[in-house]
Order: C-alpha cells, then sequence, then structure tokens
C-alpha cells in the first residue's frame, strides 16, 4: 500500500502529500479512473496522480426555500 495524496489532518488541495483529509467517509472512482470521496461536508476529487481539489462544499446550513439546496455534511 502506499499514500497517493495526503500527508496532514486539514482540509486542502494540492498534490500528493501537500493534499489534506480532515474526515474521509464514501468513496467512488469516476469515469477517468478520479477517486471521489467525501471529506467533511466537502466532495473531494483525487486523480490517479495524486493531485486533490475541492469540487463542492458546504456554504452554509441554511438555505431560503427558493434557493438550491446545499449539503451540509455529505457523511
Amino acid at each position: 500500500m502506499a499514500i497517493l495524496a495526503g500527508g496532514a489532518y486539514g482540509q486542502q488541495d494540492g498534490k500528493g502529500a501537500a493534499a489534506k483529509f480532515s474526515s474521509v467517509g464514501g468513496m467512488a472512482f469516476g469515469p477517468d479512473g478520479s477517486l471521489y470521496l467525501t471529506d467533511g461536508a466537502a466532495v473531494r476529487k483525487v486523480t490517479m496522480d495524486g493531485v486533490v481539489t475541492t469540487v463542492a462544499r458546504e456554504l452554509t446550513s441554511r438555505t431560503a426555500n427558493d434557493k438550491p439546496a446545499l449539503f451540509g455534511g455529505s457523511y
């Protein structure tokens, strides 16, 4: 087993050990081979070469009924 990405606790995009994860939950592979995972209230993408980017994250836990839904946790 080898570490592809992530080197310390936190939530930071980056490549390899420069990326940080805080609370990894569900995982799934995309059609391009990238790994998508939940990390706290964010959805993160890890490419096959170890680049981590945040795809979506919680902006607020409350929203008006006429606004797009936001998620408050993706566990």
